[in-house]
């Protein structure tokens, strides 16, 4: 897919330096799950927000792959000045934390089970010649090793906010949370996206998502975890592609429709949409 990025950087139009009078300019910063990788522009959550929201306010898609919270929080303030914005929704992944040289070698091993674990399955598979041609056989060896996979994953995402193993990430991403806080002119909230994986029988870094929801609202930072809208989903329903498993336009749709419900809901205290003469 080919993706038009704006003379502004934005997978989005281009923008004046402030909104048009009586609307409302919300900025919305993440990773690749913003971005929309995979979808057309319209399926993002991003359009499908500012569709549920209403007419009076335009929502910015300020997503860019690649990006993690240290990037994407450096890069807030001058964004919301270039767009003249007082709104800031800032998308967090669990994979956002910063962390130590430990935890990256093991990162890398995960990724690499996964990039090799097809080849692993072939050699398995011939060194075995009895069951060469056992389709069964395949098939139960291809399930251990993807099962051995997301049990390495999910502990490695658990560490991630287990003091014992990042105490120093943990310490800085409540700092940043605090700033994201207290950015200046500007009203903010945290939206927890989970990995699109287990969610049929209950998201398995719940844990995870409960910790940074915790932290989120020690820094006074209003948070919405998504997780629990995307509960019993048919997990492969919402990836583009078996091989990719960024949202699809279903999943982007469920979490814009979450997200809408919750700043309606909580309007006065949050984003304040629909009140003028506030920062």
């Amino acid at each position: 897919m080919n993706y038009r990025i704006s003379s502004q950087g934005l997978r989005d139009r281009v923008y004046g330096p402030k909104p048009p009078a009586g609307m409302r300019r919300v900025v919305c910063v993440g990773d690749s799950f913003v971005f929309g990788v995979g979808v057309p522009p319209k399926l993002t959550m991003v359009r499908s927000l500012e569709r549920r929201l209403g007419h009076s306010v335009e929502v910015v898609n300020a997503g860019r792959p690649g990006m993690n919270f240290t990037k994407e929080l450096a890069a807030a303030p001058e964004l919301l000045r270039e767009l003249g914005a007082s709104r800031l929704i800032m998308v967090f992944i669990a994979n956002d934390v910063s962390f130590g040289a430990a935890l990256s070698r093991k990162e890398l091993e995960i990724y690499d089970l996964i990039s090799i674990r097809d080849t692993h399955l072939s050699e398995d598979h011939l060194d075995r010649h009895w069951l060469r041609h056992s389709r069964l056989f395949s098939w139960i060896s291809a399930r251990r090793q993807l099962a051995r996979i997301g049990r390495e994953t999910i502990d490695w995402y658990t560490r991630l906010y287990d003091p014992r193993y990042n105490a120093d990430g943990l310490s800085a991403l409540q700092k940043q949370f605090a700033k994201v806080a207290n950015l200046p002119n500007c009203r903010s909230v945290l939206v927890l996206y989970p990995l699109l994986e287990g969610l049929q029988q209950g998201y398995p870094l719940k844990e995870v998502h409960t910790r940074v929801s915790e932290m989120a609202r020690k820094a006074e930072l209003p948070v919405l975890d998504l997780a629990p809208a995307f509960l019993g989903q048919a997990t492969a329903e919402m990836w583009v592609h078996s091989c990719d498993h960024h949202p699809n336009g279903r999943a982007h749709a469920i979490a814009a429709a979450a997200i809408a419900d919750w700043l309606q809901s909580n309007d006065d205290e949050l984003l304040q949409l629909g009140v003028d003469g506030k920062p």
